[in-house]
């Protein structure tokens, strides 16, 4: 499995479409921040060949209480939806604000990296942790608690790149807002891919 090291944690995000609609959640904000809730926003999308027939699938982020789902493109360009064992749906409290398909261990596949937001939630919240899902194959994904550094920080924006010329992909989350706390920032994270 991957292993990834912080790098640096800190700086400012910008806002970006990793974001994601809830009702609970939404109306909690509403009365810590009624004149511009932050968690009206759409889900986050991800596109990759998760099962390697040479064809895009689709990613689309929960929302508190709402899992994420993956859509598995058909030769004909429909779309079935993969519901066996995704550990996404044991992960349906968390609110998705971004996501990335990436070769996060070098063997090939597109695993999934998951940013964890949430305007209503507390500061250093659980549910504000970011997520990574190894692809075994076939589109089939098992959760690395393991691989991530503690980040209890509303992020919303991921991006792959070898920042370190190693030849592994390393990562640069960014921030969205401070839990509770509009319009402040919080902090962003440059993650080295480690290997392992």
């Amino acid at each position: 499995m991957a292993r990834w090291a912080l790098s640096i944690a800190h700086g400012s995000g910008r806002r970006s479409n990793g974001d994601v609609a809830t009702g609970r959640r939404c109306s909690e904000e509403r009365s810590n921040q009624p004149a511009h809730p932050l968690s009206a926003q759409g889900p986050p999308l991800a596109v990759g060949d998760v099962n390697r027939d040479g064809l895009d699938d689709v990613f689309i982020g929960g929302a508190a209480g709402v899992p994420g789902r993956l859509f598995i493109q058909r030769k004909d360009g429909g779309f079935v939806e993969s519901t066996q064992g995704q550990p996404w749906a044991a992960d349906k409290d968390y609110e998705d604000w971004g996501a990335l398909f990436f070769d996060a261990n070098g063997d090939g596949l597109p695993d999934l990296y998951v940013a964890s937001g949430g305007y209503p939630l507390p500061p250093g919240s659980r549910l504000l942790q970011d997520r990574l899902y190894i692809n075994r194959g076939d589109g089939r994904f098992v959760r690395d608690s393991q691989a991530l550094p503690e980040m209890s920080t509303s992020t919303a924006a991921v991006a792959a790149g070898d920042f370190t010329g190693d030849g592994r992909l390393d990562l640069f989350v960014g921030g969205r807002l401070s839990p509770r706390n509009y319009p402040y920032p919080t902090r962003s994270y440059l993650l080295r891919n480690d290997g392992g």
